[in-house]
This record gives structure tokens, sequence and C-alpha cells, in this order.
């Protein structure tokens, strides 16, 4: 498995699996936050559980194709 529990995902953009995406509480929530990722918090059978905090609560379920490792990207620039 590519994910462990505590690894930060970007927010999907499509919702394979359950509610439209549309109404994701966990989604809604992130933003809300100003948060652009969401947390994994484990797997029941094919539906990967994502939420805003790291914590067990207001989560939703995700198709591992849904997800991607969030990596915060550092821009070096020279002073050249």
């Amino acid at each position: 498995m590519k994910f462990k529990i505590g690894d930060k995902i970007r927010i999907p953009k499509t919702k394979s699996i359950g509610d439209d995406i549309k109404n994701s509480i966990a989604i809604k929530m992130a933003k809300e936050k100003k948060q652009n990722f969401l947390y994994f918090n484990g797997i029941s059978g094919e539906r990967f559980l994502l939420h805003c905090f790291f914590e067990l609560n207001n989560g939703d379920f995700f198709s591992e194709s849904d997800l991607e490792i969030y990596s915060k990207q550092l821009f070096l620039f020279d002073d050249d």
C-alpha cells in the first residue's frame, strides 16, 4: 500500500465512490481551514478514508485512484 495512516493527501479532484464530491464534509472543512490537503486515516475494503483533521470524525471515503500524496513544493531561486 502506498499510503500510511497520517499521510497528507492532496484534496481529490474526483470522487469515484459514495456521495458526490460537492457533498464531501471532509473537503468542505479543509477548505474552511484554508487547507489544501486531507489526512489518510485507513481503508475499509476498497474505500480509502480521509479526514480534515488527524482524527476520526467528519471523514469521507474515496477510491485509491482519486488519491495523490500531498507534497508541498519549495522553489529555490538563484540571485545571479
